[in-house]
């Protein structure tokens, strides 16, 4: 999610996509031009105006006496008691939108997204972000005993013994002990990345090209982590 020209929204909504249904309930309408909400700041001497359209939220705050749009605290070295107290004011105010109305989109590969799709059709599971430390990682996980059978995570592919320091999108997925040594390749297919080398596989999914073993694996890891 990307913001136009403004450091505080930019660090707000990285790493974050717009859910829809929450941005109605929010109190966000639907225009031509997409979602737009407004919001009284500073006892109601500012108006706040937030569009989201595609992958782009924009700000504006006005003086409601004037009509004149107000940027000073948007600008660097600008500091003084009023103009450091509305910072905080307008970056609050964006964090609850963030927090109330938007998604975290970590993984952007094409394989991740189609992982993400298959496991929300099929099992109705979200990615969950349990480490604030780790970030980038997320799992999903049964609902009847809680054991993960998905785990995605982001990090240098030399994390995996090759030679590059180039980011890719991995999952550790459960698999069936006679069957973790032979998939392995060194290229698509890793030792369990920080999980069980006998029972979990690593495949990086900036390399893997067909989606049908994808969703085979999910589904075989699903039914490997059921309750014994």
């Amino acid at each position: 999610m990307n913001c136009k020209s403004n450091k505080i929204c930019d660090k707000i909504f990285k790493n974050l996509k717009a859910n829809h249904e929450k941005l109605i309930k929010y109190g966000f309408i639907l225009q031509k031009n997409g979602y737009f909400y407004q919001q009284n700041l500073k006892d109601g001497e500012f108006c706040l105006t937030v569009q989201v359209k595609d992958n782009l939220v924009k700000t504006s705050v006005y003086e409601k006496d004037t009509g004149e749009e107000y940027f000073l605290f948007l600008l660097d070295g600008v500091v003084g008691e009023f103009v450091t107290d509305f910072r905080n004011i307008y970056e609050k105010a964006l964090l609850d939108i963030a927090k109330a109305c938007f998604d975290k989109d970590i993984f952007v590969t094409p394989m991740a997204q189609k992982a993400i799709s298959y496991i929300k059709r099929k099992y109705n599971h979200e990615l969950e972000y349990l480490w604030e430390k780790f970030s980038k990682n997320a799992i999903c996980r049964r609902d009847d005993n809680k054991k993960w059978y998905i785990v995605f995570i982001k990090l240098p592919k030399n994390k995996l013994g090759d030679f590059s320091q180039e980011e890719v999108e991995i999952v550790d997925l459960r698999a069936k002990n006679e069957n973790v040594e032979k998939m392995i390749d060194g290229k698509t297919f890793f030792p369990a990345y920080h999980m069980n080398k006998k029972s979990w596989i690593t495949i990086s999914l900036n390399d893997l090209k067909d989606e049908r073993v994808l969703y085979q694996l999910i589904d075989e890891s699903f039914i490997l982590a059921e309750k014994k």
